[in-house]
């Protein structure tokens, strides 16, 4: 497989499969009546981050993205927010490992 390199000025070039390499990225859905969500992501450690904040996917996601709090541990993160009986509020995410 030939790399392939993304120009970004001044004679510099980007590694893409370098950059695909350290970044996670998905979607979760938070869980029902509770106030915790769960999501594994085997690759992620302590030291990670979210690239920006988790992107919300649905109207009820958007609802409630403002009282959401995101803590992010080994292999996992955590999601803190509201409990209601509500089953679509998804999320688009993007971790830097």
């Amino acid at each position: 497989m030939t790399a392939q390199f993304i120009p970004v000025g001044f004679g510099f070039n980007l590694d893409l499969a370098s950059i695909q390499s350290t970044i996670a990225k998905g979607t979760f859905t938070l869980s029902p009546n509770v106030t915790s969500t769960f999501v594994t992501v085997a690759a992620i450690t302590a030291a990670s981050s979210f690239a920006g904040t988790p992107t919300p996917l649905t109207p009820q996601a958007a609802n409630d993205q403002s009282t959401n709090s995101y803590a992010i541990g080994n292999g996992q993160f955590v999601v803190t927010h509201a409990s209601n009986s509500r089953i679509d509020r998804t999320f688009s995410f993007v971790i830097l490992i």
